[in-house]
């Protein structure tokens, strides 16, 4: 079934019901994937929104190779993951010789990275945030690669205003956002070398709008659709919108391409 206004549920019953709403694609979304030739692989697949956009791309393009990579130390989400068509690896990422080895998929999708209990071990933080972007931007230099970053990389701007945007200069607060910075450069770097197609994507943070909150509320009663669907369609809508090519071969615009 489609995403549409038309065929949103009223109710989501359970977790299993909102899992299956958002790996629901649009219509214009399985349009814009097939202009897109080969397979995908999500490299950091295990995160908050990256078996999302597994089961998202496997629903939109169920004959292609969709292809999740993590650590995968919870063996749930590999389950979860299977159980929707979507194929498996296990990789340390930070292991250079692991990465080397992957299959030279053509489209890729880069998630990893290291945000919760970051102040605990900063090196790690810089490890996973700056190292792992340049082992991965060599070994897939002949893909096109579209790596997530954060919001967090702006600087602080008033609350009144309209905030940053891409002509706004990173100024990143703290540790972890100057290390998102370094994830940014490595791409940049190696995609110059390489000449490597790509994109970064910067989201916001969405803690007050993931659908994760929600799913505490599901247990012994049905949650209204007023409540879970501003969390179940801007999670849903991230996953869509970083999948929607704007002709990454051929552009070369400012952050967005490099």
């Amino acid at each position: 079934m489609l995403l549409t206004r038309d065929t949103l549920p009223d109710t989501i019953a359970d977790i299993a019901a909102l899992d299956d709403l958002l790996c629901r694609p649009s219509q214009a979304l399985i349009d814009d994937l097939r202009t897109i030739d080969g397979d995908i692989m999500i490299l950091g697949v295990s995160g908050k929104m990256g078996p999302t956009l597994a089961g998202l791309a496997k629903a939109a393009l169920p004959k292609r190779r969709i292809i999740g990579v993590a650590r995968f130390s919870d063996a749930g989400t590999k389950e979860w993951l299977q159980a929707r068509g979507v194929e498996t690896i296990s990789c340390d990422l930070l292991d250079e010789t692991a990465v080397s080895v992957l299959p030279k998929i053509p489209n890729i999708v880069f998630m990893a990275g290291r945000k919760f209990g970051a102040e605990g071990d900063l090196s790690l933080t810089w490890a996973m945030n700056a190292h792992v972007p340049a082992l991965v931007a060599q070994a897939f230099r002949e893909s096109r690669v579209v790596a997530f970053s954060t919001g967090c990389v702006y600087p602080f701007v008033p609350v009144d205003g309209a905030g940053a945007d891409e002509a706004t200069a990173p100024d990143p607060p703290g540790e972890y956002a100057q290390s998102c910075v370094g994830r940014e450069r490595m791409f940049e770097y190696f995609s110059r070398k390489f000449a490597t197609p790509g994109r970064l994507f910067r989201h916001g943070p969405a803690n007050r709008c993931q659908p994760r909150p929600c799913q505490f509320h599901l247990a012994g009663r049905r949650l209204g659709a007023s409540l879970a669907m501003p969390c179940a369609l801007r999670h849903t809508d991230l996953a869509d919108q970083c999948q929607r090519p704007r002709n990454p071969g051929r552009a070369r615009s400012r952050r967005q391409i490099w």
